[in-house]
């Protein structure tokens, strides 16, 4: 084995078979790992005082390349010897904000030469996100591709300016009928101490009445207004949350609120007062409208909605067009929204306000705006309260989670797994449109993320309607027919009383119907052709009912199970086996600690089974860890299992499968008449296996375990949520 200290490595690449070249300070240098001393009769090569180098790369020829990522911003070309030959990019890279210009760099991470000679550059930053390849003879730009954007992407396209949509702090030029795009602008970027950030999160861009445009978006928990100037929206006014201690809460959410007697833990509202963008202590107040729900909305005459039940009309508008605002002075408003990604918006027309409430039988309302109620809409709970409801039918709504605005006589809202339900103003349900991410499908019909985002918009030119939301892209939906709907007469009136007393006999029978199902882990694998197992039902093709039993090896998972996709797995990473679906799914309680085993088939028919334990409930930390930005979770082990036996039959919209699993590998050792805690179910994913749609278990229904779009989540066992079988 070879040794060799280097200090602070960035990066690493190979020359050949004998050396190395290693990014180390402002310093490439190479590096003898032959164990022989090839080196010793010659000074080994260093390339010095270069500007921040981030990566290196070589080619066929032995030209080194080097990503520097300071002032300079390019490639920097060497011969073999470490001689500068030439610089790819332009000099200083592209602006951090304005007019994009495609021949520079910003931020290059990662450099590649790709068998065809190109340059292969990976930039760091957003805004856009972009990978480029360049002509290393030329040095002229060959090829450049952007995304993905961020989790369940917001694009918005101002009304007035159909030539234009915002997606990821980016202006990009868009041709609605040709269907092409390409970057404009960087809105915004924050690049100094205490100037206020940009915010992507659900991003709208309006024209106001003085012909202005103005945007707001989510930054750090709270929302900023910008103005447009020329190719860039500068921050006027943000809401900042101080929060010290909270984990989802960056603090300080700029220097200046590090002062912790100046700026205790609370929300407050900055105004921009000389035009920096840059927070000075003179432009802050302590405000209550000032957190999460800050800005819920803008309208044409650039009064400031806040959810919180706040306004704010600007007291003058500045001769640039700016408005300023008295934000120690709110106006209160007759109503609430709660929805906590956007749960209030304004009807241009009257300025009626409809709100989102998280709770309630009605939380889709439209109120008038001396507060009178015009109409409301009854939805099952919040997304939250209901990831374990069944895909919706057109006109079943719950789990609203964002306002699409309003376009005409139209309005609607996102569902947290894909749906968008579109209404009239005056709260006659359209339509659904979008499918339900838990069946599994892709293609543009489908968005495969929590759904937290859209825009429903109308064109002022032509009256084309377009639905805009994303999966980790910016996608825009031509709608056809909102302008030619029709009303029928008559109308069926449910009190409130029925309605609640309608839900509550659902609830209850679904789950009387899974809790009196007794489990018994029988004695042997022929018993189980008598065994009743335990079943849960999604809908008409997603079902499954499960059996165990055990002799003195083996413990035997056996499933029937009816949905859209056979028992295939392709996710390569046993961590995150979960992503793909398409799994039998037990969650027991072993001498090992609690434990979780998913079963499979590789897209080849290999069996696969991996499983995760932790041995002690109480633990504060564990040796592997999966991470997101909502938090963690721990396990002692992550393993597969190897050479094991997996029986499958597959039949008409579905399959009858049994896992053979070593009762060593899971430590168990069945007695007679004894309880054992456990919950068992099935990951319902798509047809490649790569996308898992919806999760279904025996015993556990909490919210936890319906989650599809974050991996602690998805990775978590919930013990208390289990049921408990007995072992013949």
């Amino acid at each position: 084995m070879l040794n060799i200290n280097i200090k602070a490595p960035r990066a690493i690449t190979s020359r050949d078979n004998q050396t190395l070249l290693v990014v180390t300070g402002d310093t490439v240098r190479e590096l003898d790992i032959s164990l022989q001393p090839r080196l010793a009769t010659k000074q080994a090569m260093t390339i010095e005082n270069l500007d921040r180098p981030q990566s290196v790369a070589t080619d066929s020829a032995g030209n080194i390349y080097v990503a520097q990522g300071g002032e300079t911003q390019n490639i920097a070309v060497f011969d073999s010897a470490g001689k500068p030959l030439r610089n790819i990019g332009k000099p200083g890279g592209r602006p951090l904000d304005g007019a994009y210009d495609k021949t520079g760099i910003v931020a290059p991470g990662g450099i590649a030469i790709s068998a065809d000679g190109k340059l292969w550059v990976a930039e760091t930053l957003d805004s856009p996100k972009r990978i480029i390849a360049w002509d290393t003879k030329s040095g002229e730009l060959a090829h450049e591709f952007f995304g993905a954007s961020q989790y369940a992407t917001f694009v918005s396209i101002d009304p007035m300016n159909p030539a234009e949509a915002f997606c990821h702090g980016t202006i990009w030029t868009i041709d609605l009928d040709n269907g092409t795009w390409y970057p404009k602008s960087t809105m915004w970027r924050s690049t100094k101490p205490n100037v206020v950030q940009a915010g992507y999160g659900r991003t709208r861009v309006i024209t106001a009445r003085n012909g202005h445009q103005f945007a707001w978006g989510r930054a750090n928990y709270s929302n900023v207004l910008y103005m447009r100037t020329g190719d860039v929206f500068q921050p006027i006014a943000s809401g900042v949350i101080v929060a010290k201690g909270n984990m989802f809460i960056s603090y300080p959410p700029y220097e200046i609120f590090a002062d912790e007697t100046k700026y205790p833990n609370g929300t407050y509202v900055w105004q921009d007062a000389n035009g920096d963008a840059t927070i000075q202590d003179n432009e802050v107040v302590k405000n209550d409208a000032g957190g999460e729900h800050f800005l819920s909305w803008l309208d044409e005459d650039l009064i400031i909605y806040c959810e919180s039940g706040a306004k704010f009309t600007p007291t003058r508008i500045e001769p640039d067009g700016r408005p300023v605002y008295d934000f120690t002075k709110p106006e209160p408003l007759p109503v609430q929204g709660n929805g906590g990604f956007g749960g209030m918006w304004i009807d241009p027309q009257d300025k009626s306000i409809y709100t989102i409430a998280e709770d309630g039988d009605s939380p889709l309302r439209r109120t008038s705006a001396d507060g009178k109620l015009i109409w409301s809409y009854n939805v099952t709970g919040s997304w939250r309260a209901t990831l374990n409801k069944s895909i919706p039918k057109p006109g079943q709504v719950w789990g609203i989670t964002a306002p699409l605005g309003v376009a005409g006589e139209v309005t609607g809202v996102a569902s947290y797994f894909g749906p968008f339900h579109l209404f009239t103003r005056d709260g006659i349900y359209v339509a659904k449109i979008f499918k339900d991410g838990r069946l599994g499908e892709t293609g543009p019909e489908a968005i495969n993320a929590e759904a937290f985002s859209g825009q429903l918009v109308k064109m002022e030119n032509s009256g084309r309607y377009f639905l805009l939301a994303g999966d980790t892209d910016g996608r825009i939906t031509e709608l056809f027919g909102l302008d030619s709907i029709k009303r029928f007469e008559g109308s069926i009136e449910l009190s409130d009383v029925e309605v609640a007393a309608a839900r509550e006999a659902q609830q209850a029978f679904a789950t009387r119907t899974r809790m009196v199902q007794q489990m018994v882990v029988v004695r042997g694998k022929d018993s189980l052709a008598g065994a009743s197992g335990v079943s849960r039902t999604i809908d008409s093709e997603r079902e499954f009912t499960a059996r165990l039993a055990y002799d003195s090896e083996n413990l035997y998972l056996d499933y029937d199970v009816s949905a859209p996709a056979e028992l295939v797995n392709s996710i390569p990473d046993p961590q995150i086996i979960f992503k793909g679906g398409n799994l039998l799914d037990l969650q027991i309680v072993t001498p090992q600690g609690d434990t979780r085993v998913l079963v499979s088939r590789r897209p080849d028919g290999t069996p696969v089974a991996v499983k995760f334990v932790q041995k002690d409930r109480k633990a504060e930390s564990r040796p592997i860890v999966l991470k997101s930005p909502t938090g963690q979770e721990t396990f002692d082990v992550i393993e597969s299992l190897e050479d094991f036996k997996l029986e499958y039959t597959p039949r008409a919209g579905g399959f009858r499968a049994t896992a053979v699993v070593p009762l060593a590998w899971l430590g168990l050792s069945p007695r007679d008449a004894e309880r054992v805690r456990l919950d068992i179910g099935y990951l319902f994913g798509n047809v490649g296996g790569n996308s898992c749609g919806q999760r279904a278990y025996w015993s556990n229904n909490s919210p936890t375990s319906a989650i599809i779009g974050d991996i602690p989540n998805e990775s978590r066992v919930e013990p208390i949520h289990w049921g408990s079988a007995i072992v013949e």
